[in-house]
């Protein structure tokens, strides 16, 4: 991780970005799971929700933050935090009612959906 944007964490911000790059979200105080804490870019514009969903611990989050607007935050080559959750096979963990058209059909840099994704990803077992 950047060092440069390391410093302008907060506390609390730095306690869940390395929790979540470290696959502990779980010993995280439910208090600090915040939409601020977890939406901030870190590296290449990616959140603790990118980090999340590529470790699979989107079950980890308040469901309430776990929403279209967070679920879309572009990160590293345009990569939501879904097309992250549909790779890494976590899409169970997403709240059906995101699991839209819309949400879905989001393309990336490279003009892939989360579906696309999905598809061409070997299977993994799902959490």
């Amino acid at each position: 991780m950047n060092a440069e944007l390391l410093k302008q964490l907060t506390p609390e911000q730095l306690l869940v970005t390395t929790a979540a790059a470290q696959n502990r979200l779980h010993k995280v105080p439910q208090h600090l799971l915040t939409e601020e804490n977890l939406t901030k870019p870190i590296m290449n514009n990616e959140t603790c929700l990118h980090f999340a969903a590529q470790s699979r611990q989107l079950k980890c989050i308040p469901p309430g933050i776990l929403c279209a607007k967070n679920l879309n935050l572009h990160g590293e080559h345009g990569f939501t935090v879904l097309h992250h959750a549909a790779t890494d096979g976590c899409l169970n963990q997403v709240p059906r009612a995101e699991l839209n058209t819309f949400n879905l059909t989001r393309r990336d840099d490279i003009n892939g959906t989360p579906l696309h994704r999905r598809v061409s990803t070997p299977s993994r077992t799902a959490t």
